[in-house]
């Protein structure tokens, strides 16, 4: 569906790899103009642009190869970001973002994020303070669910609590 969604697991639980890193190479192994810009947000930009490195050398890995049947060449790793292009002129870009980044206005050429992932922005330590809580629910509300009117919004975190972003969601 073109729905957003959630997603509340245990730890452990499979939830990051699910959606983390199936639906980015799914995008990358089978590219589509709806699926093209991808935007990874962590609960800080090294921790985000830690996840997108990981994923960007397992679909460049060996083992894989076999994602890569279209890919005519790669034009960013960077790290903040992963761009491709392939034989067919069609590219797909990711960027890594860490929590509280101002990304309200995020564009890629003229295209809005196709897909806004937000993977365990919220920890234990950010339960502890109200303010905080307060703060990630604004940034929420102003910058994440209005990237685009189109952008499809994952969230994948654990239930801390009734003031955290994904329960506030659901």
């Amino acid at each position: 569906s073109r729905d957003n969604i959630a997603i509340q697991g245990f730890r452990e639980s499979g939830k990051d790899q699910y959606v983390f890193q199936a639906n980015p190479l799914h995008a990358l192994t089978y590219p589509t103009y709806d699926r093209s810009y991808i935007v990874l947000i962590g609960a800080n930009k090294t921790q985000a642009s830690q996840k997108l490195k990981d994923l960007t050398r397992q679909y460049q890995s060996r083992e894989n190869e076999a994602l890569r049947f279209n890919l005519l060449k790669i034009i960013e790793d960077s790290g903040d970001a992963f761009e491709v292009e392939y034989k067919d002129g069609m590219h797909v870009r990711l960027e890594a973002y860490g929590k509280g980044a101002s990304v309200r206005g995020l564009v890629w050429g003229a295209k809005r994020p196709d897909i806004v992932i937000l993977n365990d922005i919220q920890d234990v330590e950010d339960m502890e303070s109200p303010t905080t809580l307060e703060k990630d629910w604004k940034w929420f509300l102003s910058d994440i669910k209005f990237l685009g009117y189109s952008s499809r919004i994952f969230i994948i975190g654990n239930n801390m609590g009734p003031n955290c972003v994904i329960e506030k969601v659901f």
